[in-house]
């Protein structure tokens, strides 16, 4: 756990912050280096980036807001919005970004369905980027075990010099009684952050290679990326244990969502199959 990476004067630079803005700019370097390739304005697709990121954000700050009211207060305005202290919900940007992409497709005359595609592998990317700044902000942990792929969250990160006072892994395992009051470490857990960043890494290098090699249909690809990442978080929430909350049922509402992605990636499926859908041929760069 190391929340904050260097203090620079008064202005301390998150690692939780840090890392989403090097899933950013790595994202957009990918995208303008693939539109420039294929024929496609990078600059149409470098805007439409920058947009479709902050909108993400506020879509996936309110889903947390919605998914843990707790975690906020009227007298503590801040708390709200400091986004690089942690608490998203990538589920939360995916309506308002595939909303703003329609909306970006049809300003630019681009295929809705080919915009997806081309995003998705580099989305996948940059969520996986994100997820090393929760393992170093130490949230969104598992659940123990004694395999050796545990690992421990300090009381206090190393750097005693930072503002941080635990990790929320550590004080979870002290609320429930699984360690003393004056434990350094919590007990071994799985480290799911590091999960999710080796599995969308995975994910990530399969879409780019659907997207080179198989791509039947303007919409295959991101069918296929709300498919895999559908399957892959339904599964790993049977390892995570940071209290995500489940209203509906057996299922966490993560894995209601998971699913729900599923069967939208069928829809997309049978409905531009039953169209008839082609890919869109790479032409020129639009105006």
């Amino acid at each position: 756990m190391y929340p904050t990476l260097i203090e620079l004067g008064p202005v301390p630079i998150h690692a939780y912050g840090f890392m989403m803005a090097a899933a950013f700019v790595t994202g957009m370097y990918l995208l303008r280096r693939q539109a420039s390739k294929e024929g496609i304005n990078p600059d149409v697709i470098g805007d439409g980036a920058f947009w479709a990121l902050i909108i993400g954000l506020i879509g996936s700050r309110i889903a947390h807001i919605i998914m843990f009211p707790d975690h906020y207060a009227l007298n503590d305005p801040k708390g709200w919005i400091a986004i690089w202290q942690g608490g998203l919900v990538f589920q939360g940007a995916i309506p308002v970004g595939i909303a703003f992409i329609y909306f970006w497709a049809k300003r630019h005359k681009l295929g809705f369905f080919f915009l997806l595609d081309f995003s998705v592998p580099v989305l996948a990317l940059g969520h996986g980027i994100g997820r090393l700044g929760c393992f170093f902000n130490g949230c969104c942990y598992g659940g123990t075990t004694d395999s050796f792929l545990g690992v421990q969250f300090p009381r206090i990160p190393s750097d005693t010099t930072q503002s941080v006072t635990g990790s929320p892994a550590y004080f979870d395992h002290l609320r429930r009684g699984l360690i003393e009051h004056n434990a350094h470490w919590s007990v071994p857990i799985h480290p799911t952050q590091l999960y999710s960043f080796f599995g969308l890494v995975l994910i990530s290098m399969t879409l780019f290679y659907l997207r080179k090699n198989w791509r039947p249909f303007d919409g295959s690809i991101v069918a296929a990326y709300f498919m895999i990442y559908g399957v892959f978080r339904f599964f790993m929430e049977f390892v995570r244990a940071d209290h995500n909350p489940t209203r509906l049922g057996a299922f966490t509402d993560q894995q209601v969502i998971s699913m729900l992605l599923v069967l939208f990636s069928i829809t997309i499926m049978f409905v531009m199959r039953g169209r008839g859908a082609k890919p869109t041929p790479i032409t020129s760069p639009p105006n």
